[in-house]
């Protein structure tokens, strides 16, 4: 296995990510992980459609991911597992392998949120020490960046600074 990237984005799959992921790193395999897709048919087959001609998508559920040895079923070129929000990052976290992984938070724009970490990503502080408590984790950092040849944002770089200005209000 070359790189199994993590994505958390609240669109699942776009333009954004078919081009400038999928194809970009010509990426064969694409797992979308969504309770509520995973059991909607047609929802599941609209973004079955929307893939390259030579990639496959699989949308499966959160205890299906869990249950998956994905270092075993995917051992070449590069794995996109795609979820929709922090949350479920959270519950598939124990199955992030600890080496040749890449988190990568793309696009939440739904929702309140009041941190601005890119243009369409916002998170709340709950949601940032859920990602920064993943990061410690699974002992990786995590990436905020729309297109892979953009310079990412370590999230950690965003909690260090959201400390910082609570102790100087404090």
């Amino acid at each position: 296995m070359e790189r199994i990237i993590f994505r958390v984005d609240d669109r699942f799959i776009h333009g954004q990510v078919i081009e400038g992921w999928i194809n970009h790193f010509s990426i064969k395999n694409i797992i979308l992980v969504n309770d509520c897709i995973a059991t909607d048919l047609n929802k599941a087959f609209i973004y079955k459609s929307t893939m390259p001609r030579n990639a496959k998508l699989e949308v499966i559920s959160v205890d299906s991911f869990l249950q998956l040895d994905i270092l075993n079923e995917y051992k070449k070129g590069y794995l996109l597992i795609i979820v929709g929000s922090i949350h479920d990052l959270k519950l598939i976290s124990s199955n992030i392998p600890k080496e040749n992984s890449y988190i990568n938070i793309g696009c939440l724009a739904t929702g309140t949120r009041d941190i601005s970490v890119t243009d369409n990503c916002f998170i709340n502080k709950d949601e940032l020490d859920c990602l920064i408590n993943i990061s410690e984790k699974n002992s990786k950092n995590i990436y905020a960046h729309k297109l892979p040849w953009e310079k990412p944002i370590n999230l950690k770089d965003i909690h260090d600074t959201q400390i910082k200005t609570i102790k100087m209000k404090g």
